[in-house]
């Protein structure tokens, strides 16, 4: 039987993960701060196996440890998360926004190191990590939300480090953006239903293989490059929409001026075909491939659009006074920051 242990589990999209694994006749054990008061989860029909716990507990973690000694578990999905405190400049709460660091980025690390060799004796050997765009440091064009975006940022980092550091031990380990889901944290006018976020993601976490560990996905299954969000945001592309939707382009050309190296360079025009594949691979297909050119030491990245023509979707390179090099230097230098740390 395949098992599954997820933590936040008592409402929202944890307790639809619960629902939908329960249904398809997994066992699922379902943790929680408040076992006792989580009348929904209660209800779920299925081999469903309730724990106390309190992700930032130490003690808790242990006792979750001791309790399923032993027992295989295919897939951990570290769901627990808190919005916060500290929203707004002049109004930091830090005893809030450490609690916020706890549970959104230390505590999933925590909760995998405590469930590691039950993760081994899985079969699927599978880490998600619950994680939000909001976390994004190239796509925060609005600000405020210090507690929240800074968590959620550094479990993108924990969940990188953890896929790099369990690789040895056929451990997958991967990110998803639930989308904007009406849950009390994403409030009833949000866009996108538990049953939707969740079916979308149990869709992809099915199809995941090795190769995928340490990627960053959207519920709808397609990838969100780490280092190239910057290249949708200037395209005008909402990561959320289906696939094989055209994005409207803001602009002749995204460049960006990084002087890395040429192997680095190839790598972000690389990561910039990517995401515009990602988003629309019918809209948008590659014209050629990362290649430098000669004249401006630059490397490009161009896409065709389905109307005819082309757009140079990036072009990264150390030419200091020719053609795309210029042009990169001619970009806010707050933009090229961004991009560095995407």
């Amino acid at each position: 039987m395949s098992t599954i242990l997820i933590t936040g589990a008592n409402r929202g999209i944890g307790l639809e993960f619960v629902r939908q694994y329960a249904a398809e006749g997994w066992r699922v054990h379902a943790a929680c701060r408040d076992p006792d008061k989580a009348a929904e989860l209660k209800v779920v029909k299925g081999d469903v196996r309730l724990h106390r716990l309190d992700v930032t507990d130490e003690g808790q973690i242990d006792a979750l440890e001791a309790a399923l000694a032993g027992e295989p578990i295919d897939i951990l999905i570290n769901n627990a998360g808190v919005r916060g405190m500290g929203d707004s400049f002049g109004g930091t709460e830090v005893a809030g926004w450490l609690e916020t660091l706890r549970v959104n980025a230390i505590a999933p690390v925590r909760v995998s190191e405590g469930l590691i060799t039950n993760l081994e004796r899985g079969h699927r050997k599978l880490i998600v990590n619950i994680t939000s765009r909001l976390g994004s440091v190239a796509e925060n064009s609005s600000g405020g939300s210090y507690a929240y975006r800074s968590s959620k940022a550094a479990l993108n980092m924990a969940a990188k480090s953890l896929s790099v550091d369990l690789k040895g031990r056929g451990i997958t380990v991967v990110v998803f953006h639930p989308g904007w889901v009406q849950t009390d944290m994403g409030g009833s006018g949000a866009p996108v239903t538990p049953p939707e976020s969740v079916a979308g993601m149990r869709a992809k976490i099915a199809k995941l293989t090795a190769a995928d560990s340490g990627h960053f996905f959207n519920y709808t299954g397609q990838p969100i490059p780490f280092r190239f969000l910057l290249a949708l945001r200037l395209y005008g592309v909402d990561p959320d929409r289906r696939a094989g939707r055209t994005p409207r382009a803001r602009g002749d050309m995204a460049a960006l001026h990084a002087g890395r190296g040429v192997q680095d360079h190839r790598t972000i025009a690389a990561d910039a075909a990517a995401a515009a594949r990602s988003v629309s691979p019918q809209g948008f297909r590659p014209l050629r491939a990362p290649a430098e050119d000669p004249l401006q030491s630059a490397r490009t990245v161009s896409v065709r659009q389905p109307g005819g023509g082309s757009r140079v979707l990036l072009a990264v390179g150390s030419g200091a006074s020719t053609g795309q090099g210029a042009r990169a230097r001619r970009l806010s230098r707050g933009v090229r920051r961004s991009a560095r740390c995407a």
